[in-house]
């Protein structure tokens, strides 16, 4: 296990900041897991996980170890007729581990194909798109304590998992993901609710799809709708979808008809936070070198900014506005990291 000092973080941040890590490490095996975090006891280093950096927006150098994850294991622990119990290493590729899963007969998170970040990273933010939450097909989440170094296994109904929320969110300076145990399908369990993936399927003449034909679908939207990260440096959606009561969207379907609505279980409604944005004309809005994309009202994209705060000042310049127009509170989605150049 090495340790590097004044490590740059540009490839470890989609938005393409620069950024520096005081002390870097990369984490293969639980016993580097454990060698960094008492090596960050012993010198008074704050530990810090960052692993593809594709939920972060680095406000500026990191101080401390930076831990990355890299192990990449992919481990089938049980199998029956029905199910299947697979551990996978934290530094997976989140997207390849989708697309694996479904090559091996393993269904479930089709819907999640083309998700930018890691597998370890996936439960923190508890992953979601088309229908689909990461977390009903998580059955627990290994990890270890940031400060004691002790190993634990939290099941699922442990990790409070709700809409883009998770213990290991809320709790981020305690917390760092060794592992992540899938409970997957044998039986697919399509969801195609959503219109887009439901046309996609149609126009290609799926009339019985398989999850193949959903993670296709889902993959080939993603790509249409939401700008080349390589290209266009993001960190994905910037906002979640504001959930909101009943009352609110009385009012706002008055003044937006069109508006996009999804009701949950517990009688609050979803709605698209995009459209929102859209409605008020503030694509393409440019602060500081950083844009709201022309291609979806939820990405920001880095054009020339060489900050992570200019990209959270047009943020807050976005949710103000919505705000002040739709009395509508948009929540940031991505993880800040970063202090003031101290070292």
């Amino acid at each position: 296990m090495r340790v590097q000092s004044q490590f740059s973080l540009l490839d470890y941040n989609t938005l393409r900041v620069p950024s520096m890590a005081e002390h870097w490490v990369e984490v293969g095996t639980l016993k580097d897991w454990s060698a960094a975090i008492d090596m960050s006891r012993e010198q008074g280093w704050s530990p810090t996980i960052l692993a593809g950096g594709s939920n972060v927006v680095l406000k500026d150098d990191l101080s401390g170890l930076v831990i990355h994850p890299i192990d990449d294991s992919v481990v089938c622990l049980e199998e029956s007729s029905t199910d299947v119990l697979v551990e996978v290493g934290a530094g997976a590729s989140w997207d390849w581990w989708v697309r694996y899963s479904v090559s091996q007969g393993w269904y479930g998170l089709e819907n999640l194909v083309s998700i930018p970040g890691s597998c370890g990273a996936a439960p923190v933010q508890n992953i979601g798109a088309y229908g689909v939450e990461v977390a009903s097909f998580i059955d627990s989440v290994h990890c270890i304590d940031l400060q004691s170094g002790r190993m634990r296994e939290l099941p699922r109904d442990e990790c409070d998992f709700e809409y883009r929320h998770s213990v290991f969110k809320a709790e981020a300076a305690q917390w760092g993901i060794t592992h992540v145990r899938f409970r997957l399908l044998k039986q697919s369990q399509l969801k195609t609710q959503y219109q887009e993936v439901a046309n996609w399927l149609t126009t290609h003449n799926c009339l019985n799809p398989e999850p193949s034909d959903v993670l296709r679908a889902v993959a080939s939207i993603r790509a249409t709708k939401l700008p080349d990260v390589v290209q266009y440096p993001n960190v994905g959606s910037f906002f979640k979808n504001p959930v909101v009561t009943q009352a609110t969207v009385a009012k706002l379907v008055e003044i937006l008809p069109s508006l996009p609505v999804y009701a949950l279980d517990n009688g609050v409604t979803k709605l698209s936070a995009a459209y929102l944005i859209e409605a008020l004309g503030l694509k393409g809005l440019r602060y500081r070198g950083c844009q709201v994309s022309e291609q979806h009202a939820l990405v920001l994209i880095n054009t020339q900014s060489g900050r992570g705060d200019h990209c959270l000042e047009l943020a807050q310049r976005v949710s103000d506005t919505v705000y002040e127009q739709f009395g509508v509170v948009l929540e940031r989605e991505p993880s800040i990291l970063g202090t003031s150049r101290d070292f």
